[in-house]
């Protein structure tokens, strides 16, 4: 047989001298006791609920040590591989709140974990009660926002894309490349791009 990795085991050692699942248990009772789920599944990075027809996730990240809370819809493929996060929550609510918000990242202090979850906790309470009352619409908002940041999120890698081949266009006085450019994102110039545009479109045609 194999031996294990000491230090893997000693990983192991210090997740499971953190208690998170302890934490976890404590801090996210109300889902039990007030809102009948079940906890299925008990582990040093990850604690299940479910009830029909929704599931809760609270995790500690195994890398990035990231304490979050996640929430789907049980048998839905979509939620099951990417449930919604406590930050596309608050966007309903607070799109620039939901900007600015970053999941605590806490990896040796078992106490500051603890608050931590807690902290977790309180938001989930608010920002997921429309979900957990079953209030209509609430699903399809979240769908509908997460489709539209996924396609702000391609339309900023798009820009970038665009911007850096502009600049070496304009580095290289290649005025016909610029132009090309520009116009594929006209409607999202700046006023330094704009100006460029115009020089380089008057170069061309003097």
């Amino acid at each position: 047989m194999t031996p294990r990795d000491p230090g893997r085991f000693r990983s192991d050692e210090r997740r499971a001298a953190l208690d998170f699942a302890g934490a976890v248990q404590v801090a996210f009772e109300f889902l039990v006791v007030g809102r009948g789920f079940r906890l299925v599944r008990s582990e040093p990075t990850l604690v299940r609920y479910e009830s029909e027809p929704l599931f809760v996730n609270v995790f500690h990240g195994r890398g990035s040590y990231e304490v979050g809370v996640e929430i789907g819809i049980l048998g839905d493929e979509e939620t099951e591989r990417h449930p919604f996060s406590l930050g596309e929550l608050m966007r309903l609510e607070d799109a620039e709140a939901a900007e600015r918000f970053r999941r605590p990242q806490i990896s040796s202090d078992r106490l500051a974990l603890a608050g931590a979850v807690r902290e977790q906790s309180r938001l989930f309470w608010r920002l997921a009660e429309p979900l957990l009352a079953g209030k209509p619409g609430v699903v399809e908002r979240l769908r509908t926002e997460r489709r539209a940041a996924t396609e702000r999120y391609f339309r900023e890698q798009e820009l970038d894309r665009v911007r850096r081949e502009a600049e070496r266009a304009w580095q290289e006085k290649d005025h016909a490349r610029l132009v090309e450019l520009y116009r594929s994102i006209e409607d999202a110039l700046t006023e330094v791009e704009a100006k460029r545009l115009a020089y380089a479109s008057k170069r061309l045609n003097p």
